[in-house]
């Protein structure tokens, strides 16, 4: 081996491993570790939607790692999708022959669509009994579409009033073009059966459409930040969609009963099934999501994680707290439960 004075050229003393075989080079996974919040661990007196973490003044971490990704979500939601703080627990009906007009409020719990409209029937007949009106309601079953038939005497016309922003159940059941004011009547046309109908094509009866799980501790270093279509941006942790992942969808159904045949024939009930899913958010669930491919972010090495607050926003912005939803004492109104878990994936480039 030839004698090497001055500088080396380290590059001509590697040994290929074989002949037309580069170099052997050493490498790693790079180093992580696991951050698991878990919003049950909130202080004393705060809601898991907003609180703060802290380790009796000590560092969560002390830097060393360079990226901070969300690897795992639980979400544990137990608030009812029909409630007075959603704006979506009253409906208000119009005879708009008579002009009398019925005011419906709806007790807090868990409804499906088809649960709402056997709600609003019911409560709708009751009502404009008791004001000595005519008009009455029951549901038809049209190729898989509710829609709510004027059946009184006289089948008078009626209308779904939307003439405020706290209307928000008329519009999650009907088409705003299919509703109408008290000053402006948009009565229901008549339907197959020759009498008023009013079809809910598409509901969507969900006080928000998904959460936004949120730290500005941990989003401070982000540089590429997160923006949205909506008026309200936030550099979130995780958007959870209230949505279900792709499996098939569970349609809800709708009991028809025949009425008793000649001859002595019995009546029948019949379960037919609705074009209406049951989207999640109508009954309570606890689920877990793994992102595909989870957001990653940017972190200084040098910078600790000390105190961590987590908040989690609805789709008007607005802070998720439980105590928004407390029962009335005096019905029998379903409450709230709120929890979610993350686990954080901390590592090194």
């Amino acid at each position: 081996m030839p004698r090497i004075t001055g500088a080396a050229n380290f590059s001509e003393l590697r040994t290929p491993i074989a002949p037309g075989i580069g170099d052997a080079v050493t490498s790693r996974p790079p180093a992580t570790a696991n951050f698991f919040v878990d919003s049950v661990d909130k202080p004393e007196g705060q809601q898991s939607g907003d609180f703060l973490i802290t380790k009796n003044g000590e560092s969560l971490f002390n830097g060393f790692f360079n990226r901070l990704t969300v690897a795992e979500v639980v979400l544990d939601w137990g608030i009812p999708n029909v409630s007075p703080y959603w704006d979506n627990a009253q409906i208000r009906i119009q005879n708009t022959f008579t002009g009398n007009t019925a005011t419906l409020n709806l007790l807090q719990g868990f409804f499906t669509a088809r649960q709402v409209l056997e709600t609003i029937v019911a409560q709708a007949n009751a009502a404009f009994t008791i004001l000595g009106d005519p008009l009455q309601f029951t549901l038809s079953l049209v190729n898989g579409t509710l829609g709510l038939v004027s059946t009184g005497v006289g089948n008078d016309p009626f209308q779904i009033i939307n003439d405020s922003p706290t209307q928000n159940l008329a519009r999650q059941l009907f088409a705003s073009s299919q509703l109408g004011t008290i000053a402006v009547p948009n009565p229901a046309p008549l339907g197959p059966s020759g009498f008023p109908t009013l079809f809910s094509s598409s509901p969507r009866v969900l006080g928000t459409t998904y959460v936004d799980i949120i730290s500005q501790q941990l989003t401070y270093n982000q540089e590429l930040k997160d923006n949205t279509s909506a008026d309200i941006r936030r550099d979130v942790l995780y958007r959870w969609y209230l949505a279900h992942d792709n499996v098939p969808s569970v349609y809800d159904q709708f009991l028809v009963e025949l009425p008793a045949g000649t001859g002595g024939a019995p009546a029948v009930q019949i379960l037919y099934p609705t074009n209406y899913p049951v989207l999640q958010g109508y009954t309570q669930f606890v689920a877990r999501r793994t992102p595909p491919v989870p957001k990653q972010i940017r972190w200084s090495p040098e910078q600790p994680i000390g105190q961590v607050s987590f908040q989690c926003y609805d789709d008007k912005g607005r802070l998720i707290n439980t105590a928004n939803f407390a029962p009335d004492p005096s019905l029998a109104e379903e409450g709230a439960n709120f929890q979610f878990q993350l686990s954080l994936l901390l590592s090194e480039d």
